[in-house]
């Protein structure tokens, strides 16, 4: 089975026609039993900050269950294997009243049923019409972990950490999100006005239809000119994040991206959908500033807002967003699990849904027919309820 992933690139010419589509092979492996587990941990009112373990068995199975205290709203959940080349997914997150927060109506809410190397994480819940958290109920959750072969791996130990938090509003908030500038990057006095320009950008689609205001933090840290693959991960991304506030999303700025799979012209590639909010190898939000800058390699005002406009969409697939529509050709082969975002059937239709091509979401830069390209920083209200579900949002 395929999957289709929700990152938004175009290519270095910007052309809206040439949408590529990355792919994910979705594992499935029949089990009959899980083993390990947790207990419920000492907690205090309205917080909650625990690590489990669980030890996968002969199908590369395991499993934890615990509860939440009262006035918890959300909390995440981060699995990480011991082994750095091993993959892991969740197979079930349900809690005892049998609610679903992985498939509710069948419907796959994140790439979190998707095998991710080493760490993977996930909001619960992940949107305003999802089950809140309950300290009456125990959740319980299901993962699988495979080798670097595709092997399901025996007697591998998975942390499970826990991070709950008492949010008063879940339609509004604020969030720090860190930015690195890599390697030389950050010496550029253009690209640090770029940047500075495009973050007004970010700012203002953040604080309007996603009712989130930022804190921005900025570092300048050693590295290479290509950003190592989201994928994959990098001990670069885990030291720079782990020296920063967190929670929080972390925007890496390099020279190109790597490791994409999708060849040139990547304007940005968020490393999961979610992605963890506290520090690890894939907890990156990567942005190319040489795909950005365009073909001439110099930041029109346009070209700047389009970087805003990137970076704001990218962290939005960090925070729990897909892509209103995927491509497959010029047919619509993907939708989100949203209510109220519009879709469509086929490229042409979709691109005449105004509501649609200005979301921030949509796919790719849409043309505007003056040689131009539209806004896109519209979100649906469920869009931003999302968001705001994701932990590193007050």
């Amino acid at each position: 089975m395929l999957k289709n992933t929700v990152l938004k690139y175009t290519t270095a010419s910007k052309s809206i026609y040439q949408t590529l589509l990355l792919t994910c092979l979705l594992l499935t492996f029949v089990c009959s039993c899980a083993v390990g587990g947790g207990e419920d941990k000492p907690q205090t009112n309205g917080e909650s900050n625990f690590t489990l373990s669980a030890t996968t068995n002969e199908k590369g199975i395991a499993a934890v269950s615990f509860g939440m205290p009262s006035g918890v709203t959300k909390f995440s959940v981060t699995a990480k294997t011991q082994k750095s080349t091993a993959s892991v997914r969740y197979t079930q997150i349900k809690n005892s009243n049998g609610d679903d927060y992985l498939f509710p109506g069948g419907s796959s809410l994140s790439l979190g049923d998707t095998y991710g190397v080493a760490v993977k994480a996930i909001n619960i819940p992940s949107r305003s019409v999802d089950r809140g958290v309950s300290n009456d109920l125990t959740y319980n959750i299901t993962l699988q972990v495979i080798d670097s072969s595709g092997d399901q791996l025996a007697g591998e130990t998975i942390s499970v950490t826990v991070n709950g938090k008492n949010d008063p509003s879940l339609d509004s908030g604020s969030m720090t999100m860190n930015l690195f500038y890599v390697g030389d990057v950050g010496a550029d006095p253009d690209t640090l006005t770029a940047v500075k320009t495009a973050l007004n950008t970010t700012k203002a689609i953040f604080s309007g239809p996603g009712s989130i205001s930022l804190r921005i933090n900025e570092f300048s840290i050693e590295g290479p000119v290509v950003l190592p693959s989201p994928l994959n991960g990098s001990s670069i991304y885990q030291s720079a994040s782990g020296m920063a506030p967190s929670p929080a999303v972390n925007i890496f700025i390099g020279g190109d991206i790597g490791g994409t799979g999708l060849g040139g012209g990547v304007l940005g590639f968020a490393a999961d959908i979610p992605g963890p909010p506290f520090s690890s190898p894939r907890s990156v939000t990567a942005i190319s500033i040489f795909e950005n800058a365009g073909p001439d390699g110099i930041f029109s005002a346009q070209d700047a807002r389009l970087l805003g406009e990137t970076i704001a969409h990218e962290s939005g697939h960090f925070m729990g967003l897909f892509h209103p529509i995927d491509f497959s050709g010029s047919s619509v082969a993907f939708t989100d699990p949203l209510a109220d975002t519009p879709s469509c059937s086929f490229i042409t239709e979709c691109l005449s849904n105004s509501v649609l091509s200005h979301n921030l979401m949509y796919p790719s830069p849409v043309a505007d027919g003056s040689g131009g390209f539209v806004n896109q920083n519209e979100l649906t209200s469920n869009q931003g309820s999302v968001m705001n579900r994701y932990l590193a949002v007050d």
